[in-house]
């Protein structure tokens, strides 16, 4: 019987000004990609052509006609200004070791440290510790295997602010979009008694609740895919890391969802979104906020917070 050829995986590879690289990534998603990964020569296998001050983005695509498109259309993209789009395609399954091998153990915070399931070296100047708690996460696919600027937001906020105020004593927390399942894993590592996690992506929710299981902590974790405007109970905890474009029409949601006195985290806003997303939360108010890059992640309460 002849072989069957090898899969191809289709992806746009942007060569973008590094101040556009945040604008460059939300286009391909809004066009349809499936994820995004910003790249610079440390972290490229091939030579690249990036001259000072560009960084690459690889966005992969369902299928080929789908990158297709996505690339015909940024042509007409507004603001992404000098970039440089091709097609591009990973043939075979042998990619996983390459994309591995970017995918090290790193420092979230003051204890959190995500780590891939297999072995790997940690990344220059991380150094283990006595009581470092360890989050392992499969990434599953190429273009995701590192933690996004409003993760590690929402990771050290989970973890400084929140903890600082009593979340080793917090009963229950709601993660709305739940992704990998890092924030609930991170929760319930930190000692949140039970997390309900929610996404409409059903490969969200089985990426859930295998890394929960890998990290032990599966009976802390309920997952399904029950849409938030179904959800009756009040949480003293609701995270919610998506865009800003998504956390606006969840806002009503999102505001009774929260127990009187809890508090809601919220990241996926770009700078120069905070005060939309602040008005579309009132009279929830702002009690902390911080920044990485151009993302923020700002916490929302109507009153001190009370243990739950």
């Amino acid at each position: 019987m002849p072989l069957s050829p090898p899969p191809r995986y289709p992806h746009l590879s942007l060569l973008v000004p590094e101040a556009q690289a945040e604008l460059a990534s939300l286009e391909l998603f809004e066009l349809g990609a499936l994820g995004v990964e910003q790249r610079d020569a440390t972290t490229l296998t091939a030579p690249t052509r990036e001259a000072s001050g560009h960084v690459t983005l690889l966005a992969s695509f369902a299928d080929e006609d789908g990158a297709r498109a996505a690339l015909a259309e940024l042509g007409n993209a507004s603001g992404l200004g000098d970039c440089q789009a091709q097609l591009d395609f990973v043939v075979g399954d042998d990619w996983r070791d390459g994309w591995r091998a970017h995918f090290r153990p790193s420092r979230v915070g003051v204890r959190l440290v995500v780590q891939p399931p297999w072995p790997s070296q940690p990344r220059p100047g991380f150094e283990a510790r006595a009581d470092d708690l360890a989050i392992t996460i499969d990434p599953g696919h190429a273009f995701g295997t590192g933690t996004h600027e409003t993760t590690r937001l929402c990771l050290s906020a989970i973890e400084q602010r929140l903890q600082a105020r009593g979340i080793g004593h917090i009963a229950r927390m709601l993660d709305v979009g739940c992704g990998s399942g890092i924030l609930s894993i991170a929760a319930a590592r930190l000692g949140v008694a039970h997390v309900r996690a929610i996404d409409i992506d059903p490969s969200a929710i089985a990426a859930t609740a295998e890394n929960a299981a890998a990290n032990g902590v599966r009976a802390a974790i309920e997952v399904d895919g029950e849409a938030l405007e179904s959800l009756h109970a009040r949480y003293p905890l609701v995270v919610a890391n998506l865009e800003t474009r998504f956390l606006l029409p969840l806002a009503t949601s999102l505001r009774e969802r929260l127990e009187p006195g809890g508090q809601l985290l919220l990241s996926g806003i770009l700078e120069g979104e905070g005060e939309r997303v602040q008005q579309a939360f009132a009279p929830l108010k702002t009690t902390w906020q911080a920044q990485e890059g151009t993302w923020l992640a700002l916490l929302l309460s109507d009153a001190e917070p009370t243990d739950g």
